[in-house]
């Protein structure tokens, strides 16, 4: 990517700069996150700070390999996404799990019903939006023949 134009390279660290306060902010979140007699409530500490370098840290590497990627040996490239995309399922997952612990454990299973719900209907989605692109695609072969 060594030709990218300078609004190329503007929007790469666009998007490396915003993923990165996006990742940070909810890494602090959800260590500020204090249970309390009512629920919860956020505690900003210095560890929050910590939290939000080290949660926007992940952002850097994963679209250096993005951007640059393409010049990757192929062994080490697909070592690479098996790396970054469990790293960030185990994010994703982790920070929406987290807050369940201040639950009650009596509210537990109608939030694992709505949860699993969820999960259903985003796996749904995913499903459709999938067949769709593959009709999409087959049909835009057909055109180019």
């Amino acid at each position: 990517m060594e030709t990218d134009s300078k609004t190329q390279q503007g929007l790469y660290k666009l998007v490396t700069y915003s993923t990165a306060v996006a990742l940070g902010v909810m890494v602090a979140s959800l260590e500020a996150l204090r249970p309390t007699p009512s629920g919860f409530s956020f505690q900003i500490s210095f560890r929050t700070l910590i939290a939000f370098v080290l949660g926007g840290a992940v952002a850097f590497p994963f679209w250096r390999f993005i951007f640059n990627g393409a010049s990757w040996s192929n062994k080490r490239l697909t070592f690479a996404w098996i790396c970054f995309l469990a790293l960030l399922l185990a994010l994703g997952v982790g920070a929406f799990l987290y807050p369940l612990r201040y639950v009650p454990r009596e509210k537990l299973p109608d939030i694992l019903i709505g949860l699993l719900a969820a999960v259903l209907a985003l796996s749904a989605i995913g499903f459709l939006l999938w067949r769709v692109k593959r009709f999409l695609d087959r049909d835009s072969n057909r055109e180019k023949l």
